[in-house]
């Protein structure tokens, strides 16, 4: 199944249309966020923290956790 990163500030109020929207793609969802989220652990593969202020280490990030 093909994979998308939505890129998401945790202060959105679009998440859910982004999701909605994701959802009626046919496509498995991670959000990435600039905050770990407090359910990271209850669904690793859907959230994923990045640092924003450090845009390769967020590109790193991303890449790697792609490859998993």
């Amino acid at each position: 199944m093909r994979r998308i990163l939505l890129l998401i500030p945790t202060t959105s109020y679009r998440t859910k249309a982004f999701i909605e929207a994701s959802r009626s793609m046919d496509v498995e969802i991670t959000v990435g966020s600039d905050h770990k989220s407090t359910l990271a652990e209850m669904n690793p593969a859907g959230l994923l923290a990045l640092d924003i202020f450090d845009i390769d280490r967020a590109v790193e990030s991303a890449w790697t956790f792609s490859k998993s």
